[in-house]
């Protein structure tokens, strides 16, 4: 399971909305006050609520299976990657210049993530996160 920890910022009816803490891996480093590159970020998720009990400022810890997380970086990230590449090698060994054959295959992903888009429901269904509150761990 990936875990991290975050804080409930609102909930409605159905849904938990939930910030998270992202933080870098550089965070102890001494001259982190001084870097650029140390600067903690934070992601706003969306959780069906399943549990009553919970209140807005509660801790809680998100997690998910390694299974859905590695389903999620295959839609997210390879097979993007591989689309870009196929096209864009197709398309040279076409004979086609190499900016046009680069402009092409990243024009390729338009219809890739709106059909990600189109079928948000079925990738909901399949990537589940599941939340704890921290007392419940200790």
């Amino acid at each position: 399971m990936i875990e991290h920890p975050a804080v409930i910022t609102n909930i409605t009816k159905d849904t938990i909305y939930a910030e998270i803490l992202v933080k870098e891996a550089c965070q102890h480093c001494v001259a982190s006050a001084n870097c650029t590159l140390s600067q903690a970020k934070t992601k706003n998720i969306q959780i069906p609520n399943h549990n009553p009990e919970l209140k807005i400022g509660d801790k809680i810890i998100v997690s998910i299976s390694v299974n859905q997380s590695s389903f999620a970086l295959f839609f997210a990230y390879i097979l993007p990657l591989f689309i870009v590449l196929s096209v864009l090698f197709t398309l040279i060994n076409m004979g086609f210049s190499e900016n046009i054959s680069g402009i092409f295959s990243i024009i390729c992903l338009i219809p890739y993530y709106f059909g990600l888009w189109f079928y948000h429901r079925f990738f909901a269904k399949k990537l589940t996160l599941s939340i704890k509150k921290e007392d419940e761990i200790k």
